[in-house]
């Protein structure tokens, strides 16, 4: 009878640490710096199985590429060229079906490295220079497994064959269901103005919400790849905590995140997001029309730049993008031609289609960017613009309509939005 004891105990031991079954359908995984998002499908992933998330191989090349051959508990999914597209500074995000952030990586990767996660239960990773013969595939490596974690990042791969570039999730689950106590919630991190300058204060803020209550908040910042500085809020109203930073040099590169600790001792962490300080450029988006008349609609698009100041300015090669990436990613940009100088107080006017614009204004356009780049539409109902000087560094961005953070009303059909006055910073 004890002996039978003995083994009723160990079993159920045994089933109590035993991981569970996770379904990810739905879930997304997301990469930010150059941003991508990566949807998994009807999948459901067992206790102690690991997720790869290739770039753009099949199974066979990618293990012959590694030299290993992929265990039963591994789930090989090749993302067809959407994740991950690694060229340095990126961050990688775990959302479930319902949006809520399961996992995040708050290092800023740096190219050609592997990046292995310490333990399950923190969040650190150490980097090593990439080489298939330490890469882990399918396999913790130096990880230390804790058991309860769920599902996780474990390994960010930059391989010197873009195509083999992956990212590895591991179900470490020890608790069949969901927790008992969820983490605190981190949203809408940002910081203003949105472009930032030598002359611009800026702050961060951040939206924290717990089922019972915040114990403390952490910002974490960093100024080109220091030392991390902490501080916690300066300003809080209601849910919406702010972190004020003060003035910045020209080009400092300032990378920060959030943490936050619940009174069940449960902690969250944000994405990472970052800014590069700039001297000013007197040079803005200052109006634009997104959604002309029923008749010709994107060709009746136009967007114009104006400077404020008393001084010409050399706006050669300067890029007007419809993404947060100079070349306009997966939409449209243009390039502002050499040899063009923007007059003091003067616009520069840039039409989708200068026959559409002649049709309906009496001025005329300076470019007709749509014979550069088709590509370049803008949203009825929201989208984003972007502004670029000729070192390609982010010198105005206007959100508009159901995009972004503080977005602009969008403008209705055939009207336009506008700073008023002409220039005025509207930290759009």
């Amino acid at each position: 009878m004890k002996r039978f004891f003995l083994l009723m105990v160990i079993l159920i031991l045994a089933v109590s640490v035993f991981p569970a079954d996770i379904s990810i359908n739905g879930w997304q995984l997301k990469q930010y710096g150059f941003t991508h998002t990566y949807t998994f499908a009807d999948i459901t992933v067992p206790g102690g199985y690991y997720v790869i998330v290739c770039r753009g191989r099949n199974k066979a090349d990618f293990e012959a590429y590694y030299g290993v051959t992929l265990a039963s508990n591994v789930i090989f999914l090749d993302s067809v060229a959407i994740i991950p597209q690694i060229n340095g500074d990126e961050t990688y995000s775990l959302y479930d079906n319902t949006a809520t952030q399961i996992d995040t990586t708050y290092f800023l990767f740096t190219a050609g490295g592997i990046y292995n996660r310490d333990s399950t239960n923190t969040n650190t990773f150490t980097r090593i220079v990439f080489s298939t013969t330490v890469a882990t595939p399918g396999g913790l490596g130096t990880t230390v497994a804790n058991k309860g974690a769920g599902m996780i990042i474990t390994e960010v791969v930059d391989a010197a064959v873009y195509q083999d570039e992956y990212v590895e999730l591991y179900n470490d689950t020890g608790i069949a269901g969901p927790p008992t106590n969820i983490p605190p919630s981190i949203n809408s991190l940002n910081h203003s103005p949105l472009t930032v300058t030598t002359e611009t204060s800026v702050t961060v803020n951040a939206n924290i919400t717990d089922e019972s209550a915040i114990i403390a908040d952490t910002l974490f910042y960093q100024i080109d790849g220091g030392a991390w500085t902490t501080m916690v809020h300066t300003s809080l109203v209601g849910s919406d905590y702010s972190y004020s930073l003060g003035l910045f040099i020209a080009g400092n590169i300032v990378n920060y995140y959030v943490k936050a600790i619940d009174d069940s001792s449960a902690a969250s962490y944000s994405d990472t997001n970052s800014f590069t300080c700039i001297i000013p450029v007197p040079v803005v988006i200052n109006e634009f029309c997104a959604n002309g008349d029923a008749l010709t609609d994107d060709d009746g698009e136009w967007i114009e730049l104006y400077n404020y100041s008393d001084t010409a300015v050399d706006i050669s090669g300067f890029v007007v993008s419809d993404n947060p990436a100079p070349n306009g990613g997966a939409e449209g940009s243009f390039i502002i031609p050499s040899g063009t100088t923007l007059n003091a107080k003067s616009f520069y006017l840039c039409a989708n289609n200068l026959a559409v614009f002649a049709g309906l204004y009496p001025s005329t356009p300076d470019i007709e960017y749509g014979a550069i780049d088709a590509g370049l539409l803008l949203s009825n109902t929201g989208d984003d613009i972007y502004l670029f000087n000729a070192d390609s560094i982010n010198i105005d961005i206007v959100y508009y309509g159901n995009v972004g953070i503080n977005p602009v009303t969008a403008p209705a059909e055939s009207l336009s939005a506008v700073r008023s006055p002409d220039g005025k910073d509207t930290d759009v």
